[in-house]
């Protein structure tokens, strides 16, 4: 069956990046966090790998509802797709009080907190998100300019002593990409539903990132391989001799 040139893309760096980071092996249930494009994205393509790669998986969908018109079209997305899923409540109206400098984090932290309870419940060791390498890139110059500190979101990362698994499968893909494989796929694009969107630095980053890139060749690139590339000589940590 012949594919188009961006599913063939899609499909083979998003390849890449299971295999670099091993990040499923045969017989893994994974709960997919679901909550936009990109998102149901991975969930399609997860899905479309079932049909071809030798690893087998079981996929479990799930939505930690904020927006209830948001909530219902990706339901109804998942009952189309034939996936099990689950719709999760989190009400955060009561957890504004007392955290104005960490309510982007507070937010995403409870999110994640209703994920990982479902995870235990089900059994699932693997969670994966939709995040991409321009959320990668993003979260890296966020915590250098606004947190003092060079940390960013893995494409793997061990939770909890290892009880959990966090995988980014899209972590060498632009969000760009993604666009054109959902679109492509009649993927629902979905309002931006962040309680807490207009606060956020996270769009004058990617500004930022932005400007330069057309600029500066492979920009992207160089940055993600900088995180592989540390020359520890060459920077001020105490105690180092």
């Amino acid at each position: 069956m012949k594919i188009s040139s961006i599913e063939y893309l899609i499909n083979r760096r998003t390849g890449k990046a299971l295999h670099d980071y091993k990040m499923i092996s045969d017989g893994d249930r994974i709960l997919v966090g679901v909550s936009g494009e990109d998102s149901l994205s991975l969930l399609n393509l997860l899905k479309m790998r079932l049909e071809y790669v030798p690893v087998k998986y079981k996929l479990i969908a799930a939505h930690v509802a904020i927006n209830k018109k948001n909530a219902k079209v990706i339901e109804n997305y998942l009952k189309k797709q034939g996936i099990e899923y689950y719709i999760l409540k989190q009400d955060l109206k009561n957890s504004k009080k007392g955290i104005k400098k960490t309510k982007c984090f507070f937010c995403s932290w409870k999110r994640r907190e209703a994920i990982f309870k479902l995870a235990s419940r089900l059994r699932c060791k693997k969670i994966a998100f939709g995040h991409h390498l321009d959320d990668i890139l993003e979260t890296l110059l966020l915590n250098i300019l606004f947190q003092a500190q060079i940390s960013t979101m893995p494409p793997k990362l061990k939770m909890f002593k290892g009880r959990f698994h966090i995988i980014r499968p899209f972590s060498y893909l632009e969000k760009t990409h993604i666009e054109m494989y959902a679109r492509l796929k009649k993927i629902p694009k979905l309002p931006y539903e962040c309680p807490y969107g207009n606060i956020t630095k996270r769009a004058l980053v990617r500004d930022v990132i932005k400007d330069l890139s057309k600029k500066i060749p492979h920009l992207k690139e160089n940055i993600f391989k900088s995180m592989s590339d540390i020359r520890k000589v060459y920077l001020p940590i105490k105690g180092i001799k």
